[in-house]
């Protein structure tokens, strides 16, 4: 099991380390495959926003531009769900939440 939340700090290491390695790029499309795109990813909200994030640090570091394509039509799905969840003042109607604040961990 891929828990995608997790995988960005090990995604920035294995890059800085070690240089690019594609057990990144098949665990982000093994998430993928398993979730679609109108559900969460490991069934939290932020792991699916964990997802966009470690693609744009992947691309950064890769350039891998093709590899990024392939993935367009999954993440636009992905962002046209989480913009129902954003309101006009810009706050957020996430029905779960779980992320780091100030060095602690919040579930609501």
């Amino acid at each position: 099991l891929v828990w995608i939340g997790d995988m960005h700090p090990e995604t920035i290491g294995i890059l800085r380390l070690f240089g690019y390695d594609e057990s990144i790029c098949r665990s982000l499309d093994y998430i993928k495959n398993i979730t679609s795109p109108d559900q969460w990813m490991n069934d939290i909200p932020s792991y699916s926003m964990w997802w966009i994030i470690i693609h744009k640090d992947l691309f950064e570091y890769s350039g891998d531009l093709e590899y990024l394509r392939a993935q367009l039509e999954y993440m636009r799905v992905l962002v046209h769900v989480l913009g129902n969840y954003v309101r006009e003042d810009g706050s957020d109607t996430i029905p779960f939440k779980f992320m780091l604040h100030r060095h602690a961990a919040f579930i609501r």
